[in-house]
């Protein structure tokens, strides 16, 4: 990479060339490399913008010379680029593209390998789960070849559709595999990488303490790189403080990384930030929040990879909307959450839960909290486990139920074990309601 820094080092002037200033330097398969090579140090940093301008710049380079493995290289840069920032479903036709281009120069293993991924990446994102298909197609073929450093990058592409598929479990079992092959082949960077991926199954898992930690480790690792999977991290860091009460940390770091999130426009990072940041200002500033929430949906449905995301955090998103009286809106979000995964069919069926609660159809509200708190109890998710057993207490306790109070001394103790002192103080008021009503 150093090599490849100094020869272009003054990246305005190779970013800004013209087509024709190219052909008079007579390589135009060499500036358009240079350009694909410095799309990703500029996604890295976070300018995903400036990253996109460049690589379409490589495309329209290249295609006028005809087939070449650098032309290969840029599709499979835009497919990357489309399911990254949330528009999933115009990512296969790219990775295709490359695809069938890099059978005309034998093969091409990389290429193929970086095509089969992030087409499986983006038919995941889009509920077609046969998209694991091609990640694992992907992951033999990379080791049957030595690509190390991509096999490495396929366990991190492969987690998030097990977690959402699978369970938390499944998810950090594929994490911890990546990053010990990663870290034998001394792909330190790539470790760390699938190291943030952890984060999302830890916090499900209940190992907050841990979600902390590497959060932090990841926060510090890139800050020499650039702020990408920093933002991700910190989004995550910001959840527990939420849940643990300390706003008063959380408010500026979710102001901080909003800002980035929004520079960097990629759905990955820049949904989950909305997510916590109207969740963090829902009791201080609720207009904000509702704000927030309906920037999110407008980007959950302009781009398809959107709905992913949304599903991924549908029931703190519908309590957010709760929060601002958004009943509407919340509606609105659960009819266009997707169900085909594990994940997203308990998320959607504790949204509506939710829902039913705050509209007084206490009946339903609490069958429906039971049935959630089983099943993420079966999928391996702590805090909504406890979620849908004070739900449950909650509506008992105003239905005049008796069975209400074991419900709460259960959530209580998941929320005892997870150090969440905001919801332990709820619980104990409800315990204090159905303790009056039982004297």
């Amino acid at each position: 990479m150093s090599v490849f820094l100094s020869a272009i080092s003054d990246s305005e002037h190779v970013g800004g060339s013209s087509r024709a200033d190219v052909i008079q330097h007579g390589d135009v398969l060499g500036q358009a490399e240079a350009l694909n090579r410095l799309c990703t140090v500029f996604w890295d940093q976070g300018e995903t913008g400036r990253a996109r301008a460049l690589l379409f710049q490589a495309i329209e380079l290249l295609e006028p010379e005809g087939p070449s493995p650098g032309l290969c290289s840029s599709y499979v840069q835009m497919a990357a680029d489309r399911v990254l920032s949330g528009h999933s479903e115009e990512a296969p036709a790219w990775a295709d593209k490359a695809l069938a281009l890099a059978e005309k120069f034998g093969g091409l293993p990389e290429v193929t390998i970086q095509a089969l991924d992030y087409r499986g990446m983006a038919r995941c994102d889009l509920s077609d789960f046969g998209g694991l298909d091609d990640l694992r197609q992907a992951l033999q073929l990379a080791q049957e070849v030595g690509a190390g450093n991509d096999a490495a990058v396929l366990y991190l592409s492969m987690a998030e559709p097990m977690w959402v598929a699978d369970g938390p479990a499944a998810a950090l079992d594929t994490c911890r595999t990546g990053i010990d092959f990663a870290e034998r082949r001394g792909l330190a960077r790539t470790a760390m990488w699938i190291r943030s991926a952890t984060l999302g199954p830890l916090a499900d898992l209940g190992r907050w303490d841990e979600v902390l930690a590497v959060a932090d480790e990841v926060i510090a690792q890139e800050r020499t790189h650039g702020i990408y999977q920093s933002v991700g991290a910190a989004t995550h860091k910001a959840h527990i403080l939420l849940w643990r009460g300390e706003i008063a940390a959380a408010q500026p770091l979710v102001r901080e990384l909003l800002s980035q999130a929004r520079a960097i426009d990629d759905l990955q990072i820049l949904l989950p930030a909305l997510v916590v940041g109207a969740a963090v200002e829902a009791a201080d500033n609720p207009r904000l929040a509702a704000h927030l929430v309906e920037e999110l949906s407008r980007l959950a449905h302009a781009r398809g990879g959107g709905q992913w995301y949304l599903g991924l955090h549908l029931p703190g998103l519908v309590r957010t909307c709760m929060a601002t009286h958004q009943h509407a809106l919340a509606s609105q979000l659960i009819d266009h959450a997707p169900t085909q995964a594990a994940r997203h069919q308990h998320a959607r069926l504790t949204a509506l839960a939710v829902l039913a609660e705050a509209e007084g159809d206490l009946h339903k509200a609490a069958g429906l909290y039971e049935q959630v708190a089983e099943r993420w109890t079966q999928y391996g998710h702590v805090l909504e486990r406890g979620q849908g057993l004070l739900g449950a207490g909650r509506c008992l306790v105003r239905l005049n139920r008796p069975e209400a109070a074991p419900k709460l001394q259960e959530a209580r103790r998941s929320f005892a074990d997870l150090g969440a002192p905001p919801l332990m103080a709820e619980t104990d008021a409800w315990l204090l309601d159905a303790a009056a009503q039982n004297v």
